[in-house]
């Protein structure tokens, strides 16, 4: 066989790129003008999976983010099937269960880890609007820090439309219908540099230095190129902060073994990355001793001293 023609010239350089997990957003691909109300009209669909009509980032778990559930609403949506895709990041490492609640029906699967060749089917809501104490996953357990693949299958008939997944730890008794779905913290998505927007900091969090016992206030300034929020991850010595997700950042009171911590803020957007400089603070001791008040400086008619009567 001939292969003179595949050869590659010595010394040739080829660029590539391969895609980046970022933080802080799941995937949303809405497939239109589907009709029937199970799962199976959507992935029986032509369409499905590779030419959804709409897709959206959302910064949690739940479809209302873009679209509203109350079917009086004039920007309600029926006919339509979704599938919400990306990863989940445990903050601990546990046993977690996952509940889902749904108008119309819906599945939930998750990976044993970060392909989604390996997606299992963890719980669904056949019909509609269950709360989430009634559809959950078995327990699953999970290493804090690792990304595990997801998705989210739900086909809408008409009326109302919504899907929503929330988390917790076998350990938690929190109860189910009081959780929120999961928050952008806990996500993430692999998406590609080359058709991502781009974003810059013209703000860079300042060192600062107090005494201890002060707290401390960081800031961060972005701007974005992609039309959606960045996503912020404060981070103390190189780990995360958990719920430190805004641009402003404010620590509890630091003490003397906090001197020359070090915070730095992550950003992220789809397909894209970036992490701010360093911001160290100095924390300077108090050694001043406190300074009692004089005794001569009470005055006995002001109430606060009372001379001792005598025992004798």
């Amino acid at each position: 066989m001939d292969i003179s023609s595949n050869a590659i010239p010595s010394h040739s350089t080829i660029s590539f790129t391969s895609w980046l997990l970022s933080r802080g957003f799941v995937r949303w691909d809405v497939y239109t003008n589907i009709s029937g109300g199970a799962v199976a009209d959507l992935t029986g669909n032509s369409k499905y999976p590779s030419q959804p009509d709409e897709t959206y980032y959302l910064t949690k778990m739940d479809s209302t983010v873009v679209y509203q559930p109350d079917s009086s609403k004039p920007e309600n949506h029926d006919f339509y099937g979704s599938r919400m895709w990306g990863v989940f990041v445990p903050p601990a490492t546990g046993d977690y269960i996952f509940y889902l609640r749904s108008d119309d029906a819906s599945q939930l699967w998750l990976s044993p880890n970060a392909d989604p060749a390996g997606l299992t089917l963890l719980c669904e809501e056949t019909s509609c609007c269950n709360a989430f104490s009634n559809i959950f996953s078995a327990a699953q357990a999970l290493l804090a820090g690792q990304p595990y693949a997801f998705q989210v299958l739900q086909k809408e008939g008409y009326g109302g439309d919504y899907v929503q997944v929330a988390v917790k730890l076998s350990t938690d008794p929190t109860a189910p219908n009081a959780l929120p779905p999961v928050p952008a913290e806990y996500l993430g998505i692999f998406g590609n540099p080359d058709t991502a927007g781009q974003v810059t900091i013209v703000q860079q969090p300042q060192s600062q230095t107090n005494v201890e016992t002060s707290t401390f206030s960081f800031s961060i300034e972005a701007t974005n190129t992609y039309g959606t929020r960045v996503f912020y991850q404060w981070q103390l010595n190189g780990v995360d902060i958990p719920g430190a997700n805004n641009a402003v950042y404010t620590t509890s009171r630091l003490f003397r073994t906090n001197n020359l911590a070090v915070y730095r803020c992550r950003l992220a957007l789809p397909g894209a990355n970036l992490t701010s400089a360093p911001a160290i603070v100095t924390i300077i001791p108090d050694d001043t001793p406190p300074l009692a008040d004089s005794a001569a400086s009470v005055s006995p008619e002001s109430g606060a001293f009372r001379p001792c009567k005598s025992a004798f």
